[in-house]
């Protein structure tokens, strides 16, 4: 059944993947992988960041125990890093397989379980807010992925 929480929020999510993987895409395969300025965080490594806080993310949303921990994640200093080998191709099926099972949850949900309070990262939030939090997450990321573009030279808006 349609809701305004459930049709908002499942909207957001599926506008933010679009705009995202629109802008991975512009990337070259150097952008991707390089530091910028030689000591920024890789593109790949802060897009792979994206889809670990995605699961991370679902496994709240559906309350189900953390396997594993995120400290045990590759690391580039304190920041999550992508695994040694790990490709644009392989980013690419990840950003859109953990935001779809994001969507695939929210959509299946009455407004009551929307609106339930869950615990997060941030404490006690509706259901809702931290599926929303994804895609507060990717958006922060894919405004990384412009400037790296914009820093190449790209100065388009991928997303029109």
């Amino acid at each position: 059944m349609s809701t305004p929480i459930k049709d908002s929020t499942v909207s957001f999510l599926s506008t933010v993947k679009t705009f995202f993987l629109k802008d991975l895409s512009s990337l070259t395969e150097e952008q991707l992988m390089s530091k910028p300025n030689g000591c920024a965080r890789k593109p790949i490594d802060f897009c792979y960041e994206v889809v670990s806080a995605n699961q991370g993310i679902l496994k709240m949303l559906k309350q189900e125990p953390a396997e594993g921990s995120r400290a045990e994640e590759e690391k580039d200093g304190q920041w999550t890093a992508a695994p040694v080998g790990y490709t644009r191709a392989q980013l690419e099926a990840d950003v859109t397989g953990s935001l779809d099972a994001i969507i695939e949850f929210v959509s299946g949900l009455s407004e009551e379980q929307l609106v339930a309070p869950i615990q997060s990262w941030f404490g006690e939030v509706p259901l809702f807010s931290f599926a929303s939090f994804a895609g507060t997450h990717t958006n922060y990321h894919n405004g990384q992925l412009a400037y790296v573009a914009e820093l190449g030279g790209d100065l388009d808006n991928h997303w029109f």
